[in-house]
């Protein structure tokens, strides 16, 4: 299968909101997505592990069980009236690397960063199965190096998240604490100047602090401009919730 079912849920500060349980899609490729009009990316990575974030510094590069997770940030356009989030897509090394791919919950986060804090505004679960179409292999039985697949993994949201104009946001990836480890791709410079990748929590989990880091994720954000303004939307985020009370 390549799709799965997400428990969606939003989160403002400490409080934390419950969805209906939501299906959504999990798709691997190994070509990247074609970035939209609306659409922010990074597609330059790295060609050896000294070339990815943090010269590749596995707190900064690694989706594991005992690292934390791993987030990149982005600033959004000027329509006025924001913008739907539909999917988020990261993109596996294709250097030499480790990677030990069991069946995976990941976690899926979008966010909005102040400072060295995070307000979490959206946040899914999503299962897929080590079988899964194109899902990344483990390599020796994770206990050797060797090269990467360099594949993308894409995760689409069943509900799109709305996100305000001109405001910096992130989104991470975890896949909690089963024992499993795979890294990401990324490149140690600033080529992307909207945003840059970070770190969040520990032990395969986020929390409400990140670490940036030099380099940006290669990444795809998927986005379409929203129709309506913010305040009228019925889909809005939990801040813009916030604001209405």
């Amino acid at each position: 299968m390549n799709h799965t079912k997400l428990t969606l849920s939003l989160a403002f500060g400490t409080a934390f909101f419950l969805m209906a349980l939501q299906a959504a899609q999990v798709s691997f490729s190994t070509l990247p997505p074609t970035p939209g009009r609306s659409d922010i990316a990074n597609l330059s990575g790295a060609d050896s592990e000294n070339d990815n974030i943090r010269n590749g510094d596995h707190d900064a590069t690694y989706i594991a069980n005992d690292r934390p997770i791993q987030g990149q940030t982005f600033t959004t356009g000027t329509n006025s009236a924001g913008y739907q989030l539909r999917s988020v897509t990261l993109r596996a090394v294709k250097h030499e690397t480790y990677a030990l791919v069991p069946d995976l919950k990941y976690t899926i986060r979008v966010t909005k960063p102040s400072a060295d804090n995070l307000q979490v505004v959206a946040s899914e679960t999503a299962w897929v199965a080590a079988e899964a179409p194109q899902n990344f292999t483990t390599i020796s039985d994770g206990a050797e190096i060797g090269n990467g697949s360099g594949a993308f993994i894409t995760f689409t949201f069943e509900k799109p998240v709305t996100l305000k104009p001109k405001t910096t946001y992130g989104f991470d990836v975890g896949g909690s604490q089963t024992r499993h480890y795979w890294q990401t791709d990324g490149i140690a410079s600033n080529v992307y100047t909207g945003g840059e990748a970070y770190s969040s929590g520990a032990s395969g989990v986020g929390d409400d602090k990140l670490k940036l880091h030099p380099g940006d994720r290669v990444f795809v954000v998927a986005m379409v401009p929203a129709s309506a303004p913010l305040a009228s939307q019925s889909t809005a985020s939990v801040e813009e919730k916030d604001t209405k009370q």
